[in-house]
């Protein structure tokens, strides 16, 4: 008689749930288990079933700080496990930012230092690839747990620096809040696709599902099994078999899930990701005896992973659809925390792809857990989209989960929103807050707007509504549909002329280079006169502030003031393709005229054009002025080196690597720059 592998000291037990205590013994043997503690012992028996499998069901018991010994015994064996607690006990699930460690987490040296809860009890598993550098899996749900695992204690918090940050930080903020034992079953796994998370059964049962594994190459029966070399660790239902199957009679309170990394690509791999995941939740709750058991699901960071701009959105859409079809399933938006991570730190897997502040996330997944699983926090949510409807003009949006209202962040407008007409051709648009739980969306692009979006793009960070508890609203489209087949509109971070940097993030063996750079610069196509650039809160036409543009006189010959945007990020694209005109608000506080000699682009070879004001000269007088004013530039035309006017492409305007403001102003001034948006 063996129990599996599971029980060991320092475990921890799900509080008011009966206790599985589960293994193998040879068939009809009788197998004993005794729970003991300071409040007395309790027993059961149960005999192994023909195929050597037993399970002995001990009572429900109450959370308890108080530690117990578990003792099984058998016709021969007998094994003991000491300091095991009772409490609430919940799986963190998912691939490598569920998995990424406590220790190459952001602020570990601190965090280490930090008061620690030896009730916390974290179970940390992990693999080892063999000498072909191979993790097979097995093919049939395995009985024992394989790999790699450990039972700690959160006593010192440096002690816990392998354990899933997400995990660890989630269960000391419950273990504080309840006043009570919790644990973690560490259960990430780096690059896992979600069917590996599935039994066989669950695809293998929907047409559907088993159509697309075997589309992508993903379907695995006996012929095939572990012939996918590196890749075999996640094979179908290969992580289910050897790290879900193995408990699935150890009750839990909960799942926490960051995964679908793996899984990003065109639209209809994100429906079939919404699909993948209703059925992960139900298998979670079929495998651990809770049909209602709580599923808290992160949405993925912004990465640029080479597929479209929309990418990420449409994974976190289909995370939300999938919650909110399962019921008592949650989604965690995740779009505000910043995309900080280690540059080097040996012996850790750092890569932007990782974002390192893992604890703001466990503290958002806590959040949800304290309120809607144990109803012990002050409310705490997302605000989502709930109508759509149309309003003289505009669209006017209402929301649940506005919790005292819906505000923006910077304390400027709402940034982030983009609606469509018929066309189907998104612009920038205009919100504005008209209650408590709604919001008007109009664009001066669309006479009648059909469809709206929000933060619906890969890289939203500069979104800023949020409702009354300071968290932000659910990224959302009133319309879903296929990106490829409208024309989706990616507000950059430099437009809105609030924000100082971007985040450039490479995915390449040279990852040092990701990092938070300028927004906008001195400019970068012509030499210029040096300019100084700030954000000025005071004076602004839309948003939280403007770019003010200090300068010297351009006295010498061809001396000019220039200015670029960031454009050339990797991980963006900027869009001056899709569309015709680019428009922008200047004010003018000089009480002078300045010359605005248009906008310079560099496009691939290293060819320069000058894009003049819409419909009038080269050079076009801006007026000394009180407040902004719009100018529109012409994308579609311009003038070459020669000075000869040249028709520029979509095709031309795509390898656009510079973009630079000129101006020319023979006195020593400033300017202010705001608002800047695409449109046809």
């Amino acid at each position: 008689m063996k129990p599996c592998n599971l029980f060991a000291d320092k475990m921890i037990f799900q509080r008011n749930k009966p206790i599985s205590i589960f293994g193998a013994a040879q068939p009809g043997e009788e197998v004993a288990a005794e729970l003991a503690g300071a409040d007395g012992a309790y027993a059961a028996f149960a005999a192994a079933d023909e195929n050597g499998d037993f399970s002995v069901t001990l009572p429900a018991l109450a959370a308890s700080f108080s530690p117990y010994t578990l003792k099984v015994t058998g016709a021969r064996d007998s094994y003991e496990f000491r300091d095991i607690l009772i409490g609430e006990v919940w799986c963190a699930a998912g691939q490598s930012n569920m998995q990424f460690t406590a220790g190459a987490s952001d602020g570990w040296e601190s965090w280490k230092t930090e008061p620690g809860c030896a009730a916390v009890r974290i179970l940390t598993m992990w693999d080892v690839p063999d000498e072909n550098g191979f993790i097979d899996r097995a093919y049939l749900p395995q009985k024992n747990l394989a790999g790699h695992f450990k039972w700690t204690t959160a006593e010192k918090i440096g002690d816990s620096e392998i354990a899933s940050a997400i995990g660890l930080e989630f269960a000391l903020r419950l273990c504080r809040a309840l006043d009570m034992p919790v644990g973690i079953v560490g259960n990430g796994v780096g690059g896992s696709d979600i069917d590996s998370w599935l039994p066989r059964e669950a695809i293998e049962g929907d047409g559907r599902l088993l159509a697309y594994a075997k589309r992508r190459g993903r379907y695995v029966d006996a012929s095939n099994h572990n012939s996918f070399g590196t890749l075999n660790y996640t094979q179908m239902s290969g992580i289910y078999n050897e790290r879900i199957a193995p408990i699935g009679r150890y009750r839990l309170a909960g799942v926490l899930w960051y995964q679908g990394e793996t899984n990003l690509g065109a639209f209809d791999d994100a429906l079939h990701y919404e699909a993948m995941l209703k059925a992960l939740i139900a298998s979670f709750r079929r495998d651990f005896r809770d049909e209602r058991l709580p599923i808290i699901c992160s949405h993925i960071a912004s990465h640029h992973y080479g597929a479209d701009d929309t990418a990420v959105a449409c994974v976190n859409e289909a995370i939300d659809y999938a919650c909110g079809a399962a019921g008592g399933a949650y989604p965690v938006p995740i779009l505000d925390i910043p995309l900080d991570y280690i540059a080097e730190k040996p012996g850790y897997y750092w890569h932007p792809i990782h974002p390192t502040l893992k604890r703001p996330v466990a503290a958002r997944m806590a959040g949800v857990a304290l309120d809607a699983v144990y109803g012990k926090a002050s409310p705490y949510g997302f605000a989502r989209c709930k109508s759509c409807e149309a309003a003289g003009g505009a669209l006017r949006l209402a929301f649940d989960g506005a919790y005292g209202g819906l505000r923006s962040s910077n304390g400027g407008g709402v940034i982030g929103f983009t609606a469509c007409g018929e066309d189907g051709i998104y612009y920038e648009a205009d919100a504005k807050i008209t209650g408590e739980n709604t919001v008007d969306v109009r664009s001066e692009y669309v006479n009648e707007p059909l469809a709206a979006c929000y933060g619906f793009y890969n890289f939203n960070d500069n979104c800023t509504l949020e409702n009354g508890l300071g968290l932000p609203v659910l990224p959302f489209r009133t319309r879903r549909e296929d990106p490829a087949e409208k024309r989706y509109y990616q507000i950059q971070r430099y437009m809105g002329c609030d924000h100082e940097t971007v985040f450039e993030n490479m995915f390449s063996p040279v990852c040092g280079l990701s990092a938070y750079r300028p927004a906008w610069s001195a400019g970068t196509v012509c030499e210029c006169r040096g300019a100084e650039i700030f954000f000025d809160k005071e004076v602004k036409s839309r948003g939280a502030s403007s770019l003010r543009v200090e300068y010297g006189p351009c006295v010498q010959a061809g001396s000019l003031v220039g200015i670029s945007p960031a454009i050339d990020y990797v991980n963006y694209r900027h869009g001056l393709d899709r569309y015709r005109y680019l428009s922008f608000d200047i004010k003018n506080p000089n009480g002078r005229d300045i010359v605005f000699c248009g906008i310079l682009f560099k496009t691939a070879p290293d060819t320069v054009y000058r894009l003049g004001v819409k419909d009038a000269p080269a050079d076009f007088a801006v007026a000394p002025s009180d407040g902004f004013r719009t100018l529109t530039v012409d994308l579609g035309t311009g003038l070459n080196r020669a000075g000869q006017p040249e028709d520029l492409s979509p095709e031309r305007r795509k390898t656009a690597y510079r973009m630079q403001f000129t101006f020319f102003d023979a006195h020593k001034g400033a300017l202010y720059l705001d608002n800047i948006r695409l449109h046809d």
